[in-house]
C-alpha cells in the first residue's frame, strides 16, 4: 500500500511539472513580441579561400533536442554558401567556419561542430534539395544568449495560427521578425501558409523557424510556392518530417 501510495504521488508530481513547463512556454508567446528572447540567427560562412566566403546566408535557429542544443537552417542555403569544390551536400574539406548569430551582432558566434546530415553523394540539385530542405549542424557549445527551440509533435491542423521568425535582406535594421500568418494545409512535404502581410519580400528568411503558439516548431522557411487547389502564392515550410528523421539518426551516433 505505501509503495502504491509513493507510486501516485511520483505521478502527480510529475504531471504538475509538467502542466508548469507547458504553462511556462505558452507564456513567453503571449508576451509582445518586443520582449521575446532572442531566436532568429543568420548564417555566417568562412572557407579555407575567402573568395568564396557568405557574412549573411539566410537565417537559423535552435533547436532543443532534449539531448543537446543544435543549430538548424535551410538546406538550399549551400547554393548560396559553397565552395568551388563542392558539389554535394558536404563542404568536402573546405570549409573554415559556419557561425550563427544575431543579425548585426557577431560578438559571441555559435560555432558549428559539424553538418549532421552532410552526404557526399547526395548532388547540390536545387529541385531535389527543397524537398529535404534543412540542415542541421552540432555546435562546439552551448549558447545561453539564444532561446532554443522545441519540435512539436502533434501535427499542425488547418487555420492554427503560427509565427514566422527570422531576418530578410530587405530589412536592413532587422535584428529579430516576426510574422503571424495561418496554416493552410500540407502540399507535398510542404506546410503552406498564408502571411496576415502579403506584401512582405521573404529574401533571407530561409532558414527560419516558424512556430506555433506553444512556441514549438512546426517547420522551417523554404520558398514561396503556389497553392495546387487556390493557385494562390503562399510561404512554403519544409515540414519537419525530415528533420525529426536527422535527429533520430543523430541520436543514434
Amino acid at each position: 500500500m505505501k509503495n502504491l501510495i509513493t507510486y501516485l504521488t511520483l505521478i502527480v508530481l510529475l504531471m504538475f511539472s509538467t502542466c508548469i513547463e507547458v504553462q511556462a512556454q505558452k507564456q513567453w508567446t503571449q508576451k509582445p513580441v518586443s520582449q521575446w528572447k532572442q531566436i532568429a540567427l543568420i548564417n555566417n560562412v568562412k572557407f579555407q579561400n575567402s573568395k568564396y566566403n557568405n557574412s549573411y546566408a539566410g537565417s537559423a535557429f535552435l533547436l532543443n533536442t532534449g539531448k543537446g542544443v543544435v543549430a538548424v537552417t535551410a538546406k538550399h542555403v549551400l547554393l548560396l554558401a559553397k565552395s568551388k569544390q563542392m558539389n554535394s551536400v558536404h563542404f568536402r574539406g573546405t570549409l573554415k567556419a559556419w557561425a550563427f548569430h544575431p543579425k548585426g551582432d557577431s560578438t559571441r558566434p555559435i560555432l558549428a561542430k559539424r553538418l549532421i546530415n552532410a552526404d557526399i553523394n547526395e548532388p547540390l540539385d536545387p529541385a531535389k534539395l527543397m524537398n529535404k530542405d534543412c540542415i542541421v549542424f552540432s555546435l562546439q557549445s552551448t549558447p545561453k544568449h539564444i532561446q532554443a527551440l522545441k519540435l512539436r509533435e502533434r501535427p499542425i491542423q488547418p487555420n492554427e495560427t503560427v509565427y514566422v521568425i527570422g531576418c530578410p535582406y530587405a530589412d536592413k535594421n532587422c535584428i529579430q521578425n516576426v510574422y503571424k500568418g495561418t496554416f493552410v494545409r500540407k502540399q507535398g512535404v510542404n506546410l503552406l501558409v498564408r502571411l496576415e502581410n502579403t506584401s512582405l519580400n521573404l529574401g533571407g528568411m530561409s532558414g527560419g523557424a516558424v512556430i506555433d503558439r506553444n512556441g514549438d516548431v512546426v517547420g522551417v522557411v523554404s520558398r514561396m510556392l503556389r497553392d495546387a487547389q487556390t493557385k494562390e502564392v503562399l510561404l512554403a515550410l519544409v515540414s519537419t518530417d525530415y528533420l525529426k528523421k536527422v535527429l533520430k539518426q543523430y541520436k543514434k551516433l
